[in-house]
């Protein structure tokens, strides 16, 4: 029963998902590899089964001080996503008893050597952008929806603007890691490997070239900004100019009414007061005299005037009182 068991256990084996199986014989290759999961059966005591991932791995590679065409060194930091694509040919070209370390170490040279030459062939910006062009400012600062915006203005919005930065790409950088991608997986290939992608992950630059691509960067940003600040005052006079034209097509009629209507007050007034005063001249000469008093007295400093002068004469006058009048109108009584 036990040795019943044993066979039983040891001729059979399972795939699970995720992984692949091949099954070697002394050493050598006897099957074909199975890669569906489930359960299969081998010779007992003769057969080795050895399995190898089927799922998609990851290789980070980082490279020092690699050299641009414009002769910048940059440090780089990608990630290489690989499988296993022919187990029987990766067993062949790649003794893997040691759980894809030395697979990994084949691939690792590969990719530095190819990212190296890759980045060798190209400019620094080729590396760090992909396009030509910025986002329109309607991307950017524009709150206006699509409703409100002219067809070509939902153009740029859409795909952006045709205005170039300061210094032309002609490759970028999406083109130069699928240029990387195609090379590894055209090497990889001839030992059973499929890459499925290459990535950038980190670019840093070298420190003694920090402060001169940090300088340039700046100076393309300020360039980029000046002429942005332009057209927000281009922008700002233009709107200025509608307000003036709508401000004196509204307010000049306005203020012309307003006037006219003014100076028809004031005529009624002038009328309304010559009336009032041809009634009492002796008031109204009063009154105008007091009127110039509150107006000239409090900016005088230092004058002199003559107490005989007709511009005090209402000052001088003696007020009259009740009795006065009355001994003056008996004075001019008839005897």
């Amino acid at each position: 029963m036990l040795l019943l068991i044993y066979l039983l256990r040891s001729g059979t084996f399972i795939v699970y998902e995720g992984e692949q199986v091949v099954v070697t014989m002394f050493g050598k290759l006897f099957s074909r590899a199975y890669t569906e999961a489930g359960i299969y059966f081998r010779a007992p005591l003769i057969h080795r089964t050895r399995y190898f991932e089927k799922r998609i791995m990851t290789l980070m590679i980082y490279e020092k001080d690699v050299p641009t065409k414009d002769r910048y060194l940059i440090n780089v930091t990608a990630a290489v996503h690989w499988r296993i694509s022919d187990v029987v040919k990766f067993i062949s070209e790649i003794d893997n008893e040691d759980n894809n370390a030395r697979a990994e170490l084949h691939l690792a040279n590969m990719a530095a050597s190819t990212i190296r030459f890759v980045i060798a062939e190209h400019k620094l910006i080729e590396i760090v952008r992909s396009t030509n062009y910025l986002r329109h400012k309607l991307d950017l600062y524009d709150v206006t929806t699509d409703e409100d915006l002219s067809p070509e203005d939902l153009e740029i919005r859409m795909n952006g603007s045709n205005e170039m930065i300061t210094t032309p790409i002609y490759y970028g950088r999406a083109f130069l890691v699928r240029k990387m991608t195609d090379e590894i997986a055209l090497r990889a290939n001839e030992f059973g490997m499929d890459i499925v992608n290459v990535v950038l992950t980190d670019l840093n630059y070298n420190e003694w070239v920090k402060d001169g691509v940090y300088r340039r960067m700046r100076l393309e940003r300020e360039a980029i900004a000046e002429e942005l600040r332009s057209e927000g005052d281009s922008k700002i006079q233009e709107v200025n100019g509608i307000i003036s034209t709508k401000y004196n097509e509204i307010i000049a009629p306005a203020k012309n009414a307003a006037e006219k209507i003014k100076g028809k007050g004031d005529a009624e007034a002038l009328v309304t007061y010559a009336k009032e005063y041809k009634k009492d001249l002796k008031f109204y000469n009063f009154w105008r005299t007091i009127e110039a008093y509150k107006e000239t007295f409090p900016n005088m400093e230092k004058s002199v005037l003559s107490s005989k002068s007709d511009f005090l004469k209402v000052l001088q006058e003696r007020p009259v009182s009740p009795k006065d009048d009355v001994s003056s109108k008996d004075d001019k009584s008839p005897p």
